[in-house]
């Protein structure tokens, strides 16, 4: 059990081998600071309530993919690969009580997923450091980005 709060960024190299709405790929286990499937193609961040959450249509389904998470408030980032990022307010929560892959912290909503890497950064990056990044898991994981 831990707590990491805002900032943070968590990358997630990774891929949903079968995309199912509202499934997590990973969450803090007693908060909502989380990412989700959403639909095909397309993740969700959330940290607080899902009325604020943020978008990105860029994750292929069944198809390694970085995902870059950045958690800060009114500041936040979603970025997949090296496409462009989207940013907007998505709540104030942390990594509250530990670590949930795979699905929701209340053991919900699991997801069918393959990970070969994650990270996890107690402070906001900027585009150059999620590039930085980025290259690197692509390196390790020997996708394209």
């Amino acid at each position: 059990s831990y707590t990491l709060a805002q900032p943070l960024t968590v990358y997630f190299l990774g891929k949903s081998v079968t995309v199912t709405a509202g499934d997590t790929l990973f969450d803090g286990v007693t908060s909502r600071c989380r990412c989700r499937q959403i639909a095909s193609n397309v993740v969700r961040i959330v940290a607080g309530t899902d009325t604020a959450s943020m978008n990105n249509a860029n994750f292929t389904d069944n198809k390694y993919a970085v995902i870059a998470s950045v958690f800060n408030s009114t500041a936040s980032v979603l970025q997949i690969n090296n496409t462009a990022p989207v940013s907007t307010d998505i709540g104030t929560n942390g990594i509250l009580g530990g670590w949930t892959l795979g699905c929701r912290g209340d053991i919900a909503a699991f997801s069918n997923i393959q990970v070969k890497e994650i990270i996890i950064y107690g402070s906001a990056h900027g585009a150059n450091t999620r590039r930085q990044v980025i290259n690197y898991l692509a390196q390790v994981g020997n996708i394209s980005v």
